[in-house]
């Protein structure tokens, strides 16, 4: 009785994108799983044929591929995000890998790239801003003061400087009289999906805001014109700044993200056995 196997179905450089499957003898392709690979690996597609599910078919696959990830020098994050209401099979599948972590934000909001492309408001916020310059091409000494003042308002350790999702393109700082009063962050999630992270004005700066969020949009039209954008309300305040940011074209839904820690399976159980000694 021949055994499922993992195989390679097809490598893109040009998309940055692999895709591997399971064959399983005369039954074929039983499963495929897509990796997008960008700063980091971004889980996009997870399918195994429905007679073969709760099998361990899935996880085998996916185990098989992080396997050859946690063999590459350094850490190299991976992560899938898809919506709770449409995928509960998919959070409980990444819940019961020991080497995942699942948590949901409840108070997303999204605007697609096709929602945004007839989107007024998007149009109107695209516009000029001379004093917006990008975040990390500022000097050590303005980008320290400004995390210095966010900290100062209960928002130390907002970003983490050396995330290697952070879309540094698009991490903007509003800049007066050489001090940033403003500055706006995201992370990429592969191609075709950004994350607005943190936005933060001194004195709640309206205007700073507007430059820092029109910048944005004609940054992400420019590089990802077919990325949806989102991000997490977590204040009032911020759910109203979605109709502000996306007008009436945005849609507040729950998202799960499921983390890779690192671990391979099989370290795992080498550290496991290593503990029980």
């Amino acid at each position: 009785m021949e055994r499922p196997e993992v195989v390679k179905l097809s490598v893109s450089e040009e998309k940055g994108e692999i895709r591997l499957g399971v064959r399983n003898g005369k039954a074929g392709l039983i499963a495929e799983l897509c990796l997008e690979l960008s700063e980091g690996v971004n889980i996009t597609y997870l399918f195994v044929k429905e007679s073969e599910r709760r099998k361990g078919i899935g996880s085998m696959l996916l185990q098989n591929a992080l396997s050859i990830i946690a063999r590459s020098e350094g850490f190299v994050p991976v992560q899938a995000s898809f919506l709770a209401d449409e995928s509960e099979d998919l959070a409980e599948f990444f819940e019961a890998q020991p080497n995942f972590t699942v948590r949901e934000n409840k108070e997303i909001f999204t605007i697609t790239a096709d929602a945004r492309k007839k989107s007024s408001r998007w149009k109107t916020l695209k516009k000029a801003s001379p004093g917006v310059k990008e975040f990390f091409s500022l000097d050590a000494k303005q980008r320290t003061a400004f995390i210095r003042a966010a900290s100062e308002e209960g928002f130390e350790g907002f970003v983490d400087m050396e995330d290697p999702l952070l879309e540094k393109n698009m991490c903007l700082a509003a800049v007066s009289d050489g001090k940033v009063s403003g500055a706006v962050f995201f992370r990429k999630h592969g191609k075709k999906e950004l994350e607005l992270s943190f936005l933060f004005t001194q004195a709640r700066n309206a205007i700073a805001v507007g430059e820092l969020l029109g910048h944005a949009c004609k940054v992400a039209d420019d590089l990802y014109p077919d990325a949806d954008i989102w991000f997490s309300a977590v204040t009032p305040e911020a759910a109203g700044m979605a109709d502000g940011f996306f007008g009436n074209k945005s849609e507040g839904q729950t998202v799960c993200i499921a983390t890779w820690n690192g671990w391979s399976v099989e370290e795992l159980d080498e550290f496991g056995e290593m503990m029980a000694q």
